[in-house]
Order: structure tokens, then sequence, then C-alpha cells
């Protein structure tokens, strides 16, 4: 096969997908090509069906899951993950928490409890944002809003960061 895994479900290159159809398709697909039903075939056409199978396994992994779906897609396209902005005044009252920790844990718990209401927020928006510039490029097919999703994932990575070391933080203090 070794055709991108949209084409082997012959899924339009979308961050959207119907995934009833999907799931029908990757079932379709399964019965076609499982190894049984090449029982009594050469052993090239076993192994072929093999690889094919296991592409197709693949494939329904990548795209069945929304974020490796996006993830994957950015890739096909040859898009660079970027840079994301993060919001100065977040990294600011993030290493003023760190240094409280050691001078006054009391207060550091506090600012804590604000800053983790404040991630949630940017999180969402970012979601949102996100969401939002997925469903504009389904529409318009326009690559250069890849750019600014990718953008726009690299944010919720550095989120997802900052909200792992804030549990973490909150467990020991």
């Amino acid at each position: 096969m070794s055709a991108d895994f949209f084409s082997i479900f012959g899924v339009p290159r979308k961050f959207h997908l119907d995934q009833q159809g999907l799931e029908r398709k990757f079932y379709e697909l399964s019965r076609a090509l499982h190894p049984d039903r090449f029982v009594s075939a050469t052993r090239e056409q076993k192994s072929l069906a093999l690889v094919q199978m296991s592409e197709v396994n693949q494939a329904y992994l990548v795209l069945k899951n929304p974020d490796s779906r996006r993830d994957y897609l950015l890739k096909l396209e040859n898009i660079q993950p970027a840079k994301a902005e993060i919001p100065k005044g977040l990294a600011e009252t993030w290493f003023e928490i760190q240094d409280l920790l050691f001078e006054d844990p009391n207060t550091a718990r506090t600012k804590l409890g604000v800053f983790e209401k404040e991630l949630s927020q940017l999180k969402q928006e970012s979601l949102t944002r996100l969401e939002k510039l997925q469903s504009r490029y389904d529409l318009e097919d326009e690559k250069s809003i890849l750019g600014v999703i990718a953008q726009e994932v690299q944010s919720q990575s550095y989120f997802n960061s900052l909200q792992r070391d804030v549990d973490r933080i909150k467990k020991n203090v």
C-alpha cells in the first residue's frame, strides 16, 4: 500500500472525520485483507496481505484519534512545530512561585491556586482557538492555517507541561 493513511481509507485530509464511516471502512478492509483469507495463497501473497493488514491497523490507530490524526496531518503537510508564544505574565508568575516554594510555602500554595485557574483558562481558550482553526481548515483547505494550528498545538503542549508541574508541586506542598 504505502499510501498515506487518509488514502488507505479513502477519506479527505481533514481534521474532522466521520468516525463511524472510518470504523466501517476499517472493518471492510480488515475482512478483505485478513491473513486467514489467504490460507491457500502463495507465500508472497500471504506476506503482502500481512503487510497491508499491518498498514491498515496502523492507519486506523492514527486516524481514529483526533490528536494523533492532527499530528499526522501536520506531518504529512510538512508543517514543522512552531514555537509557541507564551504569555509573559504566565512565565513570570511561574518563576515567582518557584522562588516562593523555598521562601514562603504558604504564599506559594495560594499563588499556585490562582496560577492554576489562569492556566486552565488559557488552556481552554487555546483549545477553542485550535478547534475553530481546524474547522476552518476543513472548510477552506488553506495551507497557511496549518502553521497557526501547529503554533496552538505547541501552546497546548506547554500548558500541559505546566499543569504536570503544578500537579507535582501540589503533591509536595
